[in-house]
């Protein structure tokens, strides 16, 4: 077993019990994808790096493998791999909230607190027919 290489590790191992990666994605629930990866040490291409330790101790497991060496040949890839400035994925800049667009908001944010003020603070119709019922009837 390779401890500078934790994926050829795992596909030789994989190899030795006779399974396919098929067979190995079947018994762990994983994309047949994923089990090509890790066994090409394709780390980056993966989900975050707390999946793929996952993965590799599921893998490690499933094969009786003691997974502790793989995850710390996985780990030490994993921080001396980072990505290229050109694959990294940059944030979008934001661009400034234009002024009319504010004043817009605020036209809106106000005409629905007018609304609500409207509403809250109308006088009940019904609550007003019936009292002046109740009263008609009193003088009556």
């Amino acid at each position: 077993m390779s401890e500078q290489d934790p994926g050829l590790s795992l596909r030789e191992a994989r190899e030795a019990a006779g399974l396919s990666q098929k067979d190995v994605a079947d018994s762990l629930n994983l994309l047949v994808s994923n089990v090509e990866a890790i066994e090409a040490n394709n780390f980056r291409h993966m989900n975050a790096d707390i999946f793929v330790r996952g993965y590799i101790r599921s893998y490690a497991r499933f094969l009786n493998l003691e997974p502790q060496p793989l995850l710390d040949a996985a780990e030490r890839q994993l921080r001396d791999k980072s990505p290229s400035a050109d694959n990294e994925i940059q944030p979008k800049a934001m661009s400034p909230i234009k002024p009319q667009h504010k004043i817009l908001a605020a036209l809106v944010i106000a005409g629905v607190l007018w609304a609500i003020a409207v509403v809250v603070m109308a006088p009940d119709a019904e609550a007003d027919a019936g009292q002046a019922a109740i009263t008609e009837a009193h003088e009556a």
